[in-house]
């Protein structure tokens, strides 16, 4: 038996666009505010300012690991 599974969501669509971003900016990892406050602590940051996403109203503030 095949399962298919389908997520979807505001964080689905962040972290898809913050990965393509990521590969375009040549960057490793790149992670949203809300990852940033629970991971500054472990892992050197560095912002990289505001995106739009397709699909949000607002910018999304991007941070570098």
């Amino acid at each position: 038996e095949v399962l298919e599974l389908t997520i979807f969501g505001d964080t689905v669509n962040v972290a898809f666009r913050l990965n393509d971003l990521a590969t375009s900016l040549g960057k490793e990892i790149v992670v949203s505010e809300g990852t940033s406050k629970l991971i500054d602590d472990l892992y050197p940051l560095k912002a990289l300012g505001e995106v739009s996403i397709e699909g949000r109203n607002e910018p999304v503030k991007i941070y570098m690991v």
